[in-house]
């Protein structure tokens, strides 16, 4: 992934086979915007047992207490409604064995997001207000500028 060190905002992914990877993430509400928190695999699970928990980031847990996803809190984004589409989580007898065990991911971090959820939505919350307000903050360099993010998806185009 590419990072544009000037304002933290990240692009596609220039990595072979990823251009059309969808992103996957839930939607909070922040001031007046809808923000779009993306969820990110554990490919290494052992990686993320020992990160600690702060604002930009929440490790996602299945009742086994085991770290199956990364919620970036830091890498929200604004975004509007026509630009989303929903992904169907339940597994029809179609899905091939794969598909089974991503809707099966899937349904297990939605539970934990939605047993979090006021937690993720103060957390989005706050860690907005601390950027726009500019207020002092150690992590700011992995935070984009959220009020330009806002500016950004006000003035897109809309989908007919």
């Amino acid at each position: 992934m590419n990072v544009d060190k000037t304002n933290n905002i990240q692009s596609i992914s220039s990595q072979r086979h990823k251009h059309n990877r969808v992103f996957v993430g839930i939607i909070v509400m922040v001031d007046s915007h809808e923000y779009c928190i993306p969820l990110s695999t554990v490919s290494s699970k052992d990686k993320y047992e020992n990160m600690r928990e702060n604002i930009t980031m929440r490790k996602i847990k299945n009742d086994k207490n085991e770290v199956i996803g990364i919620l970036n809190i830091n890498n929200m984004i604004p975004i509007r409604k026509e630009y989303l589409i929903p992904y169907d989580i339940d597994i029809s007898a179609d899905d091939s064995k794969k598909q089974k065990e991503y809707k099966l991911l899937c349904q297990s971090e939605l539970k934990w997001c939605n047993d979090n959820c006021n937690e993720i939505t103060r957390l989005a919350q706050e860690l907005h207000r601390i950027i726009t307000n500019n207020l002092a903050f150690s992590k700011r360099r992995i935070c984009p500028d959220y009020k330009v993010l806002e500016r950004e998806c006000d003035k897109a185009k809309k989908i007919k």
